[in-house]
C-alpha cells in the first residue's frame, strides 16, 4: 500500500509521525508514530497484550467508547489484566497498524517499528477527518506512547529492587 504524506514531523514528545492518505483511495487518512529501538511496545502487534498498558486500560475501561472500536473492545473482553495496544491507546477508531517497515508510511535507512491508526472507519470522511484533525490525533496517541513507556521503566525498575 503506498502513501501520500501530508505532513512528517517530531511530535511533542519527541516521536516522529507521519499524517497522510493512501494511495490506493483518497478516501481516507492516516496517522502512524515511528517507536524509537527499545521502546516498550516494539514487537507488540494490535491485538497483542503489554504490561505497561495496563494502567491506560483501566482508565480507558473507565470512560465510554468514543472514539474505539467496538471489535477490538469486544475481543478485549473486557478484562482489566488484559490491555491490548488495540484498545489501551486512546486514538481515532482505535490503534490498528503496528509493524516493523523500511519503507512504509516512509522510507526510514533501518526497519522501524510504526503504529498507526486510519479514519476509514463507518461515519468517516475527509470533511471530518481533516489533516488537522489526524496530526491531533498522532498528537494524543504520542502521548500515550510516552505514558506506556515511563510506565514499563517504572516496572523494569521495580523488578531490580
Amino acid at each position: 500500500m503506498s502513501f501520500k504524506v501530508e505532513k512528517d514531523w517530531i511530535t511533542a514528545e519527541g516521536y516522529r509521525a507521519v499524517a497522510g492518505m493512501c494511495e490506493r483511495s483518497n478516501r481516507w487518512r492516516t496517522g502512524y508514530i515511528a517507536l524509537p529501538a527499545g521502546h516498550a511496545l516494539v514487537g507488540i502487534k494490535t491485538s497483542m497484550h503489554a504490561d505497561c498498558l495496563i494502567p491506560l486500560w483501566r482508565q480507558r475501561m473507565e470512560e465510554p467508547l468514543g472514539e474505539l472500536g467496538i471489535i477490538p473492545v469486544m475481543c478485549s473482553g473486557m478484562n482489566p489484566y488484559v490491555a491490548r495496544l488495540d484498545c489501551a491507546i486512546r486514538v481515532h477508531g482505535g490503534m490498528t497498524f503496528a509493524k516493523e517497515c523500511s519503507d512504509y508510511p516512509v522510507p526510514t535507512p533501518v526497519p522501524t517499528w510504526w503504529v498507526g491508526f486510519s479514519c476509514d472507519h463507518s461515519g468517516d470522511s475527509l470533511e471530518t477527518c481533516t489533516l488537522d484533525y489526524v496530526i491531533t490525533q498522532c498528537e494524543r496517541m504520542s502521548a500515550q506512547l510516552r505514558t506506556a513507556a515511563d510506565i514499563q521503566e517504572r516496572l523494569d525498575k521495580e523488578l531490580q529492587l
